[in-house]
């Protein structure tokens, strides 16, 4: 299955320390002690405001932190805090919005409680298709762009799916907030993206992407490999203008 327009969403990731100054649980508060625990659990729960109260209520995107690190001890406050997480939108100037959005309660924040700061969030300037690999600022990858179908590459794709395996079995995919670095080409060329279904209960593959129980169904590749080639054929029919029911593959 597939749809035309946006399928994946742009992705980013980023990572802020949040720096206060440690010292005792109970004697330290209020003698100097500056909790950047505190300043960031504040931090985490402002930023989910930023979807209900910045984009319009028609848009789309995500802002989740995903890990938050500090301390090794019950009764020392931690002279620092690191959390992170990712961004997601289906278009850059959402995604932007977002990540502006988020550095400014971020940075506001750790100021109001006293902390200061270190913010890093990939970018789009850096191309990860073109470059040499990921960043060496960001270990972690680049803001990838969101996939768009285009409408003409879709419908081809979705005629040689039919084609190939009965207008029963293409269906129109929903658009995912995952990302996909296949953006790249996307917006290099004309560009379809279709899933393939592996779903099958009696060989456990119905877990899904990220899941430590996901496995894949072997048997779907040779159905991959046909859909592409099928879909060139396609391609290749409607530029020598061989079109309808009476030209055969």
């Amino acid at each position: 299955g597939a749809k035309p327009g946006p399928l994946f969403a742009a992705a980013g990731t980023w990572e802020v320390e949040m720096v206060g100054k440690g010292g005792h649980a109970a004697a330290g508060i209020g003698a100097g002690v500056v909790d950047p625990v505190v300043a960031a659990s504040n931090a985490v729960t402002q930023l989910q405001s930023i979807i209900s109260r910045n984009l319009l209520p028609w848009d789309k995107g995500v802002v989740s932190v995903t890990m938050f690190h500090a301390g090794d001890a019950y009764n020392v406050i931690p002279s620092s805090v690191v959390f992170g997480g990712t961004i997601r939108a289906f278009s850059r100037e959402t995604y932007n919005l977002i990540e502006q959005r988020a550095k400014t309660i971020i940075q506001n924040t750790a100021e109001a409680f006293g902390c200061t700061v270190k913010m890093s969030f990939t970018s789009f300037d850096d191309d990860c298709l073109e470059g040499n690999g990921t960043p060496s600022h960001f270990p972690s990858g680049c803001t990838y762009p969101a996939v768009l179908n285009d409408p003409e590459a879709y419908e081809l794709s979705k005629g040689a799916a039919k084609s190939l395996f009965g207008p029963e079995h293409v269906v129109e995919a929903e658009a995912t907030l995952g990302g996909e670095d296949f953006a790249y080409f996307a917006e290099k060329t004309p560009s379809s993206f279709m899933f393939v279904g592996i779903g099958n209960e009696t060989k456990g593959t119905t877990a899904g992407l990220h899941s430590p129980n996901f496995k894949l169904d072997e048997e779907a590749l040779p159905i991959g490999a046909a859909l592409h080639v099928a879909t060139a054929l396609h391609a290749l029919q409607e530029l020598s203008g061989l079109k309808g029911p009476s030209a055969e593959l």
